[in-house]
Formats: C-alpha cells, structure tokens, sequence
C-alpha cells in the first residue's frame, strides 16, 4: 500500500511541476511579446517623429526659398528636398534595423530561459521518479 501511496505522491508532484512549467512558459512567453511589441512601437513612435520632422523642414526650406526669390520647386531646391527625404528614409531604415536586431536578441534569450527552464523540469522530473535520490531504501 506504501508503494502506491508513493506512485500518488510522485503523480501529485509531478502534475503539479508540469503546471507550474507551463505557468512559467506563459509568462516568459508574455514577457517577450510585452517586450517585442514595446520595441514595435518605439520605433512607429521614431519613424512618425522622423516624418514629422522631415515635412518641417521641407516646408520651412520652400518658405525660405520662396521668400529669397529663389521659387519653392524645381532644380536645387528638389534637389535639397530629395536629399532630406534620403536621409529620413535612412534614418528610419536604421531604427527598423535596431528594432529587427532587438527583436532578434529578445527571442534569443526567451529561447534561452526556455530551454534552461525545460532542463531545469526534466531535472527535477528525474528527481521525483528516481525518488530525489535522499530517500534510502527501508529494503536494504
């Protein structure tokens, strides 16, 4: 009857270390994606910023050019304004690429604490169905 008290026991426990891995995977998982998803919009907060700034200075640079005599459109100043826009458009693309490796690191680690924590199950798992290897035999 012992034996099946412990079989339970061991039953019991690792139910239990099952639902409490699962409850940890959730919450790595949450925390990931509260992660990723504050990075996402960090970096729509930098492109609109990036957006914004470009169509002021576009438009201070055409107040100023029509104000000097010089016409708002056409040759250097489109130019000028071709230039600004590559230059937004290359700022945007590096805050997209920092978001991406950020993104990327993020993953990387919750991979990791993934595999340490499913190490860390199976370990304890070996633990109860070897009987955690404190318990001596009453047999001998």
């Amino acid at each position: 009857m012992a034996g099946l008290s412990n079989i339970a026991s061991v039953g019991l426990d690792l139910a239990l270390s099952q639902q409490a891995q699962r409850n940890e995977d959730k919450r790595l998982k949450d925390e990931r994606d509260t992660r990723i998803a504050a990075l996402a919009d960090q970096t729509a907060r930098i492109e609109r910023a990036e957006r914004d700034a470009l169509r002021r200075r576009v438009a201070a640079l055409r107040a100023r050019a029509g104000a000097g005599g010089t016409g708002a459109t056409g040759g250097s100043i489109d130019a000028v304004v071709r230039g600004l826009e590559r230059d937004t458009t290359d700022e945007i693309g590096g805050a997209r690429r920092r978001a991406a490796a950020g993104i990327d690191e993020i993953r990387a680690r919750a991979s990791e604490n993934r595999r340490r924590n499913l190490l860390d199950f199976t370990s304890s798992i070996s633990g109860l169905v070897s009987g955690g290897g404190s318990r001596r035999s009453l047999l001998g």
